[in-house]
This record gives structure tokens, C-alpha cells and sequence, in this order.
């Protein structure tokens, strides 16, 4: 049909813009490509689809359900879809191991994510991204959820050697940063592990009078006095090269010495 077109209506006919070549491609059919007898089934077209309209149905579009309007896509293990060459942030736990699946939908510009079980429950929903290469995330889904708030505090505080003083340091962060008060005890129950009570104490005082109301604040505080106590306890290295026996040889030899009264003999 293409190379039809090319070969009859268009070969050798000037271009002078596309609504006037749309006009003389409607009177080339009504002309030329419908009113003349096709060489194969010898029948006019125009003729046969007259004949053929009074048992043509008018088109019905199928229904499609929500579930036959879904695509299933694989979950990597950080939790993203890759999309149209694009990552897509899920909450944290979506991947659940080898075979991983969501279900998604494009609808109006959006993508939409389902889950694909159950009763395939909305997940979340992005603008869909027009370029390539974009990470779209939602901070929130990087938490931790699977643990309430007394249950963290109980961790952080453990964490910090669940002393009065910990405890006055994270009434401290609620009060200044109450909005994320929950992220800040996740990150010292994950982060402070491994530290001595001496350190950590040390650590607290000296965030407490400046006033570092955070989690990260505090970790670097207890790393730095660690590791400053670790350089301090450290002995000066002895690097005075070793004595082979060789040398030692050497160092033993006696020069001869000469009797005077040879001297006297001669003089």
C-alpha cells in the first residue's frame, strides 16, 4: 500500500504544504485508487465497500478491568523499579527477594505502582519522568516503619547506655527537632554500636554544650574522641635499624698498638 501511494500520488507531485497535499490526496482516491478496478480482485473498491456497509457493526470498545489494564515489572534488591530507563524509589521492604514483582499502570502522565498480590492495593504514584537516566525517590520510603516509636527509643537508649544523661540528650533532640524525632533515634540505634561507655559519655557532654541536638552530630562527636583516644594510647615505634653480626664484628676489632721502646731503639 505504501509503495502504492509513493508510485501513483506522490511520485513526480510538487509539495506546496501538507493541507493542500491532504486535498489531493482525497480527490486521488475518490479518482484513482478507489474508482478504478483493482488488478487483482478486478472489483472496484468503492463499489465493494457500498455493497459491504450494510453488514458492517458499529466498533464496540471492550472494557478492559483494572486488573487487565496492569504491567508487571521486577523490584530490584534497592527497592526501584527501572522504568522507560528511569529508577523509581518503592518503599522500603518491597523487594522481597529473586522474583520480585509490582504491578504499574500509565495513566495521564502519571505512573501508578500496585502490588502484585492480594488485591493489588495502590502503592504509590510518580509524575511520570520524560528524560532518561532520573532517580525519583520519596524520602519516606527510606525508613524503617517495621519498628514503633517506644520500640526505637528503647534501642537508642540501650544504644547509648541507657543512662540518665542519654536519656536528658534524647528528650533534648524531641524538643528541638520533634518533626524528626523517629529518624533521629533510628540513626543512633543503627550508627552507635561498638563504642565504649567512656567515649559515648564523652561524646554526649560535648554535644550537649554545643548544643548538637542529632544523631549524626553525635556519632561524629564519639568518632573523633575514639579515635583521638586510640592515638593517644598508641606507643612511639622503634625503627633503629637492627645490628647484623657482621656489623658487630667491626664494632669488636682492636686496632694494634706499637711498643714504644721501638721508637727509642731508632732515635
Amino acid at each position: 500500500m505504501v509503495g502504492y501511494i509513493k508510485n501513483n500520488f506522490l511520485r513526480g507531485r510538487p509539495f506546496r504544504g501538507i493541507s493542500l497535499l491532504n486535498e489531493e490526496g482525497l480527490a486521488w482516491l475518490a479518482r484513482t485508487a478507489n474508482a478504478k478496478k483493482h488488478t487483482t480482485t478486478h472489483k472496484v473498491p468503492y463499489k465493494e465497500w457500498k455493497i459491504e456497509k450494510q453488514y458492517l457493526l458499529p466498533y464496540k470498545k471492550q472494557q478492559l478491568s483494572h486488573e487487565q489494564t496492569l504491567r508487571s515489572h521486577t523490584v530490584r534488591k534497592n527497592n526501584t523499579v527501572l522504568l522507560h530507563k528511569n529508577s523509581y524509589q518503592l518503599p522500603l521492604g518491597t523487594y522481597k527477594g529473586p522474583g520480585s514483582k509490582v504491578l504499574y499502570s500509565i495513566k495521564e502522565g502519571k505512573v501508578f505502582f500496585y502490588r502484585s498480590s492480594g488485591n493489588n492495593g495502590l502503592i504509590t504514584s510518580y509524575d511520570l519522568c520524560i528524560g532518561e537516566g532520573e532517580y525519583l525517590r520519596n524520602t519516606d520510603f527510606r525508613r524503617d516503619k517495621s519498628k514503633t516509636l517506644p520500640q526505637t527509643y528503647a534501642e537508642a537508649l540501650e544504644r547509648l547506655g541507657n543512662t540518665d544523661k542519654a536519656k536528658f540528650y534524647l528528650e533534648l533532640i524531641k524538643s528541638d527537632k520533634s518533626r524528626y524525632y523517629h529518624d533521629n533515634l533510628r540513626a543512633i540505634a543503627k550508627k552507635i554500636t561498638g563504642f565504649t561507655q567512656q567515649h559515648i559519655d564523652k561524646g554526649l557532654d560535648y554535644c550537649m554544650e554545643c548544643q548538637y541536638y542529632n544523631a549524626n552530630s553525635l556519632y561524629q562527636a564519639i568518632i573523633h574522641i575514639a579515635n583521638q583516644a586510640e592515638k593517644n594510647s598508641k606507643t612511639k615505634v622503634n625503627i633503629e635499624r637492627p645490628q647484623t653480626t657482621k656489623f658487630m664484628e667491626k664494632a669488636t676489632i682492636k686496632a694494634d698498638t706499637s711498643n714504644i721502646n721501638t721508637y727509642e731503639k731508632l732515635f
